[in-house]
């Protein structure tokens, strides 16, 4: 057995088990006791202690039907104005609000009330079902989809309300409620189903005793099915070992006359053999509303649809077949013309390895055809034009010119007319040229009487020979547009494709992606999401003007909670003149819902395949810029994470170096100061005052530090001069510059500073103590100010070891140190970012070189702050 069908099986149980659970009472005919069953098992349930709701129970007027329904709680309907008319229907918002255990709803296929949100019961019954909320339910076996032609074929009547046997065998449980035939008409002639005179009626055209026998045939045989397919689904679970070969069936469309019946057979073909299928159309057909409507019934009853563009269709189905390996190929015995064999007798011919199941052909549609856009005034008007150009310039040439050559003149002019509308036009053009050839040319002249039995005969080939160009040009030019629409919608989703791989953020690939959606389509789009504080928001609309009403809000809420689309052409609030499709992400989460307005081309299949295709693009650019954001925040994190390790321990070793020496000195002076000298003692307290000065200095450091970080560093600016400024940065780091040689020089020309002093004193005094850390006792340190053009130039130079190219950006950093543990030089590494966090407070630039033209010195730190306040505005 294989691995992957197991794996299937188990993923269709996991699903089942977080829905809710559908138990429907499935019988052959109305009156077999379907909603008496119904409602005695949710009394039952009832007892048992659950919270079960009737949505709506249709009694028919059956008192033991009513009767069996009172005392049960209900959920209110709501009411819809139809026609003139207040019409009650089944409140889907009332049972989700409400969230019962279980929800009693009668007649499943019922078509809800134009207005409502989805066009069936049954979908109401989907939405329940995925919230976790379990459904009774009826059905008469006549619903099914799969078997609506030969529930024609057997009682002769076309059941409008039907049902997708997908829900039929996705159910929990079926529960077949099977009557008798002689019982049933019976209690039909008693009145126990209808009124007297409607059953009258029905007894001699629907319930007659040989269509119920097939129906309850049909039923029986149809809940075997569901019960043999959940078998062997729970075997496969298991692992039991399959002794079957599964085939596969294939189903090949041609036209929307012949769609649904092969849709319909092909199932029925699958389901009774439990075999997958799948179902090929072609590209020119495709662009049917009726065809696209049959293809949808197709996915919906769980098939594969594929479009074939190849112009040999025989050929592109037997390649299809080749690459889907099936086994059975189901298609129509249609002939297409009287000179040229149908695709079925084509396919006859060849030897394959399929088996050929050939359909007879309903008969066909007699509704005109639909693969001709609708002309429109001014395109008669232009055939008229050309018909005339065509004329004034035939004229002239009338006794010099045979018939057969001013014929052609208006051929040229039918062949611009075809090439520039439609075909309906071309045929009035041709029409037109046939009357202005007859009244100018043929004699007698300037009368539409044909004298010549030639002229008849050349006039007549002149009409069917312009209809024949005028076909052909017209099929040309649909050709042309079809291949020209579809090709520029590849090239938009080229150039999409393109833009998307640059580095966007998430919310730039929504605009993006809506934008040039907008562009391939023509029509307008929106791209919505949700928003904690307004709910429904809109992240990107393609023009000012693309607004939504109520009704359209309304189902994109319903796209964004389901996941599913809903609005225009689809069977979720149709009503509304917005498409909306979900963003799905890898995840399987719909965070956002594009919205496209309606029109007449989204109904076509090859329209809804560009737009699938795209919506994959955008969902796969969507997904990697979902990965790239959460791995640059784990990575930020992993920085954060490192950062603040590195934090801790330079922090942990810069306090714990003066706390030891604190505690060394306290305790030598606690337990020897009576053995001590008095020089000794002094000693020990200057060392402690040194480091206790140090222990301040650093976590001084530590808040300037974190008041830059946030932002909070604000400035206090108020006059000052160079000189009293050198000279109280002096001041306090007197007795720590003792040992050195301090140098100061500072031009007299200097103007009169407008600075914050304490914030610029603290950094010039955090530079000369770096300054002093790395020098030697006796060694220089130089104070420079002066002014270079428009700024004050500060230089502070020393003679310690220098400072490698390579780290002169990040001795600016926090914490950036070049001391090894304990050993050599150095100090907590905040000195020189607090300088430079102060520096650029002031508009300023700080920058270390290395002194390659002063013999004396290796090391400056360089500082510029703008002396004018416009030079200063602008830096900063």
């Amino acid at each position: 057995m294989r691995d992957e069908a197991r794996a299937d099986a188990l993923l269709s149980t996991v699903e089942e088990s977080n829905r809710g659970r559908l138990t429907i009472f499935l019988g052959a005919a109305p009156g077999v006791g379907k909603t008496y069953s119904m409602l005695q098992a949710a009394k039952e349930q009832v007892a048992g202690g659950r919270k079960v709701l009737i949505g709506v129970v249709e009694t028919h007027g059956r008192q033991d039907t009513a009767a069996l329904a009172q005392g049960m709680d209900r959920i209110p309907c709501e009411l819809y104005e139809y026609r003139g008319k207040s019409l009650a229907e089944f409140s889907l918002d009332g049972a989700l609000d409400a969230c019962p255990d279980l929800l009693v709803l009668d007649e499943l296929a019922h078509s809800n009330v134009p207005g409502s949100r989805h066009d069936k019961r049954y979908q109401d019954v989907e939405e329940l079902l995925e919230v976790g909320i379990d459904v009774f339910t009826t059905l008469n076996v006549q619903h099914l989809s799969s078997l609506h032609d030969t529930i024609k074929q057997l009682t002769g009547v076309e059941v409008r309300e039907q049902v997708p046997d997908t829900l039929l065998e996705s159910a929990y449980e079926i529960k077949l409620v099977d009557l008798p035939v002689r019982e049933l008409l019976g209690r039909l002639e008693a009145g126990k189903v209808y009124m007297p005179q409607q059953a009258r009626a029905a007894m001699r055209s629907f319930f007659t005793h040989g269509n119920l026998s097939a129906l309850r045939e049909l039923a029986l045989h149809t809940a075997a099915q569901c019960v043999d397919r959940q078998t062997q689904l729970l075997r496969t679970a298991k692992g039991d070992e399959q002794t079957a070969i599964v085939p596969h069936l294939l189903v090949c469309v041609e036209s929307s006359c012949e769609a649904e019946t092969l849709i319909r057979r092909g199932h029925q073909f699958a389901r009774l053999r439990h075999l997958p299928w799948s179902i090929v159309a072609f590209g020119k057909e495709a662009q049917d509303p009726e065809l696209t409507k049959a293809l949808e019934l197709a996915r919906e009853l769980g098939a594969d649809v594929e479009i074939l563009y190849r112009p040999e269709r025989a050929k592109a189905v037997q390649e299809a077949a080749k690459r889907l390996k099936i086994t059975a190929l189901m298609v129509s015995n249609r002939k297409t013309s009287w000179w040229r064999k149908g695709l079925g007798q084509q396919l006859q011919g060849t030897d394959a390895p399929w088996m050929l199941i050939l359909v007879p052909a309903p008969k066909p549609n007699r509704r005109r055809p639909h693969n001709d856009e609708p002309s429109n005034l001014r395109d008669y008007l232009q055939a008229l034009i050309v018909m005339a150009v065509a004329s004034l310039v035939a004229f002239p040439f009338r006794h010099l010119l045979s018939l057969s050559d001013l014929s052609m003149i208006y051929q040229v002019g039918i062949l611009v007319v075809a090439v520039r509308t439609r075909f309906r036009t071309t045929v009035f053009a041709a029409i037109v040229a046939f009357l202005c050839f007859n009244f100018f040319f043929t004699a007698p002249y300037f009368d539409f009487f044909i004298e010549h039995r030639s002229d008849t005969i050349t006039a007549l080939v002149f009409l069917l020979f312009a209809l024949f160009t005028g076909h052909l040009a017209s099929r040309l030019r649909k050709q042309v547009l079809r291949l020209r629409r579809s090709n520029y919608f590849s090239i938009s989703l080229l150039e999409f494709s393109r833009s998307l791989s640059s580095q966007l953020t998430h919310h730039e690939f929504l605009e993006e992606g809506g934008r040039q959606l907008s562009l391939a389509l023509g029509l307008d789009v929106l791209v919505m999401g949700t928003d904690t504080e307004h709910g429904l928001c809109t992240i990107s609309r393609s023009s000012p003007g693309a607004g939504i009403t109520v009704k359209a809000q309304t189902a994109a809420k319903w796209c964004l909670k389901n996941g599913e689309s809903a609005g225009y052409s689809t069977n979720t609030l149709n009503s509304c003149d917005w498409l909306f499709l979900p963003l799905k992400l890898n995840d399987g989460q719909v965070h956002q819902v594009v919205g496209i307005r309606g029109d007449v081309s989204l109904k076509t299949t090859q329209r809804r395949n560009q737009l699938d295709s795209w919506l994959e693009v955008w969902r796969q650019a969507l997904s990697q810029s979902q990965l790239r954001e959460a791995l640059a925040k784990e990575r930020l994190k992993s920085e954060t994470e490192q950062q603040r390790a590195l934090l801790l321990s330079s922090i942990s070793h810069d306090l714990r170096t003066p706390l030891t020496t604190l505690i060394g000195s306290t305790e030598s002076w606690l337990s020897y100061h009576t053995q001590l000298s008095e020089d000794e003692q002094v000693s020990l307290i200057e060392g402690i005052s040194s480091e206790g000065k140090r222990l301040h200095r650093y976590i001084t450091h530590l808040l300037d530090m974190t008041r830059i970080g946030q932002g909070e560093l604000t400035l206090n600016r108020q006059p000052a001069t160079a000189n009293r400024l050198l000279h109280s940065v002096v001041d306090r780091l007197q007795a720590e510059l003792k040992p050195f040689k301090l140098i100061t020089h500072i031009d007299d020309e200097i103007p009169e500073l407008n600075v914050h002093s304490s914030l610029l004193e603290q950094s010039l005094v955090n530079i000369l103590d770096n300054a002093r850390q790395w020098s030697k006792a006796g060694d220089k340190i130089r104070f420079d100010v002066c002014k270079l053009d428009d700024d004050l130039s500060i230089k502070i130079f020393d003679q310690g070891p220098g400072i490698a190219p390579p780290l002169r950006k990040q001795v600016f950093e926090p914490f950036f140190t070049t001391r090894q543990q304990d050993c050599g030089q150095g100090g907590s590494g905040l000195g020189l970012a607090i300088a430079k966090g102060m520096v650029q407070a002031h508009g300023g630039t700080i920058k270390a070189l290395t002194c390659n033209n002063e013999n004396e010195y290796t090391t400056c730190i360089h500082i510029e702050l703008p002396l004018d306040q416009n030079g200063l505005e602008s830096r900063q």
